[in-house]
């Protein structure tokens, strides 16, 4: 009894749970972050709030600049022409002193491109800061240097009733009203004004380069110093100025004493800080940490995300910087978590109390059950909620240092796969196990942009046909027949053990139908014996 060649079905039902997935961001909300729907919170000397167009901070700053009698303290990094400003000189107008710390032009200029904080249009931005100085000129007395990074302005700090606001934006209309994620909070503490005003106050004198007091819109190198040393220990609020480094110290004192959970946020993160070695050392010890961030971010807080920190994105720039700790203490800041701004620079942080932090932290928790994605470097398939998501690559020779690439994510899908193989692949599965796993490997969906967690259904081996009826039969070898095609010489087998007779003879062998073969040798008889027939009447009629 002969052994037939038939299709192989081979039943397949592959787990994928397990596979690991590198460096992914994935998709949890699409919906955007509605920053306005951010309630204001009344705190016990102060309110927070999370800026946006219903809580607009350039109209906060500019009612406040507006009741001021004597004197306005202003500190930004960056500056914009709006309602604020033009507050600041109406009351510059009505005689109140108007000081202003900021960044030059040039100062400006060597930030990186994809570094800048407030916009896309680095260029716009310059200039929009540059004529607002030009605006000033003469109005109001500002100095600059290159790292006045603190935000926040005092309005009579010196009076009987001073008022204060801190946040981490910059004083620009987008970040002012939600094009990033920021914070501000309003200061009514008299020893927490006085505090900020003792940091202006010497960032005023001792460190800044260059100033503009007259209308000829020139900042003119400053000399020296004409007022003794202010003494920094008068700043009891966390800072980094000259002589003094307090957020530093605050900041690691809070990772330090966590022990259950950190949520922190940055605009962008030094990886080799002392900081971000204190975070990995509390994840070490148990600690749940969560990091608000934005997708250039992504390979600084590698090392975290390894060590097991979860790593939030958002619709919206993330660039308020805060920390958490145990819903208990907390500090919100102008730095960023790197050396510029923690070791070095001129920077303002607040703590807030244990009854404050869980204020803030509800806050925080519902800004984010809005997140847009979370990012991890490397996570089991299993854990990947089926969608659309993103692949994150790494490549410092891009300007914004990644490149992403789709990714979807399926529960399941079930395949019915019928694939042609030559006879001596065929039987290569039949005969062996690995052969066949690995053809069933070859077989599966290999679409690098979609990954199934689980697949199931069947893929069929189909012997494939030899179909050329133009063939010659040529020869014939243990009752195999051997035919002449355009493509080479076959022998013509319809089961296995004619394909076993002639393996060793080393042509090429194809499988046909039993008919088939019969068929071709019919015909070649019938041509065979036609052309005898010619042969023969032609000799007769000789």
């Amino acid at each position: 009894m002969v052994t037939e060649i038939m299709p192989i079905i081979i039943d397949v039902e592959k787990e994928n749970v397990n596979e690991k997935i590198n460096n992914i961001l994935m998709s949890v909300n699409s919906t955007s972050l509605d920053l306005s729907a951010f309630p204001s919170l009344t705190m016990e000397s102060r309110n927070l709030f999370v800026t946006s167009t219903a809580l607009n901070l350039d109209k906060s700053l500019a009612d406040n600049a507006k009741e001021a009698k004597d004197i306005i303290c202003v500190s930004s990094y960056l500056i914009e022409d709006g309602i604020f400003m033009d507050a600041l000189l109406e009351a510059s107008k009505r005689g109140v002193r108007v000081y202003l710390l900021t960044a030059r032009e040039e100062e400006l200029s060597v930030e990186k491109e994809d570094e800048f904080e407030d916009g896309t249009n680095k260029k716009e931005i310059i200039e929009s800061h540059k004529k607002l100085l030009d605006k000033l000129a003469g109005k109001v007395l500002v100095r600059t240097s290159p790292h006045f990074h603190a935000k926040f302005a005092l309005f009579d700090p010196k009076g009987s009733n001073p008022k204060g606001v801190f946040a981490t934006c910059n004083f620009t209309k987008d970040a002012m009203s939600g094009k990033n994620i920021e914070l501000a909070l309003t200061m009514n503490d008299a020893r927490d004004l006085q505090s900020f005003f003792t940091q202006f106050v010497e960032g005023f004198w001792n460190e800044a380069g260059h100033e503009m007091i007259r209308d000829d819109k020139t900042l003119h190198l400053i000399s020296s110093s004409p007022f003794k040393e202010i003494d920094v220990q008068k700043i009891t609020h966390p800072c980094t100025c000259k002589g003094k480094n307090t957020l530093r110290e605050n900041l690691i004192r809070l990772i330090q004493s966590s022990q259950r959970e950190i949520i922190l946020s940055s605009w962008s993160f030094d990886k080799d800080h002392a900081c971000m070695s204190e975070i990995k050392t509390a994840i070490q010890r148990g600690v749940h940490v969560k990091i608000l961030c934005r997708e250039k971010s992504f390979d600084s807080l590698m090392d975290l995300s390894l060590a097991g920190a979860e790593l939030y994105n958002f619709s919206t720039r993330v660039h308020c910087k805060f920390i958490i700790s145990d819903s208990v203490k907390s500090m919100i800041m102008t730095s960023n978590y790197s050396n510029l701004g923690l070791d070095s620079g001129f920077e303002v942080g607040i703590l807030l109390n244990e009854n404050e932090t869980k204020q803030f932290k509800r806050l925080v928790e519902n800004l984010i059950s809005q997140r847009m994605g979370e990012f991890k470097s490397n996570i089991e398939l299993q854990k990947i909620p089926a969608g659309n998501h993103k692949l994150i690559q790494f490549d410092p020779k891009i300007k914004i240092g990644f490149k992403e690439e789709p990714l979807q994510v399926e529960d399941r899908i079930e395949i019915t796969n019928e694939k042609e193989l030559d006879l001596s692949e065929l039987r290569k599965i039949r005969d062996n196990d690995s052969n066949r796993d690995e053809f069933v490997k070859k077989s599966l969906p290999n679409d690098s942009k979609i990954k199934y967690k689980k697949i199931e259904g069947k893929i069929t081996a189909i012997p494939k046909k030899f179909t050329d009826e133009s063939v010659k039969v040529i020869d014939k070898k243990d009752g195999v027949v051997k035919v002449q095609s355009k493509n080479g010489q076959f022998f013509l087998v319809s089961n296995w053990d004619d394909y076993d007779k002639v393996i060793k003879f080393g042509t090429k062998i194809a499988y046909a139908d039993q008919s088939f073969i019969d068929g071709i040798v019919q015909k070649q008889k019938d041509e065979d014996a036609k052309k005898e027939n010619e042969r023969n009447n032609q000799k007769k009629q000789k």
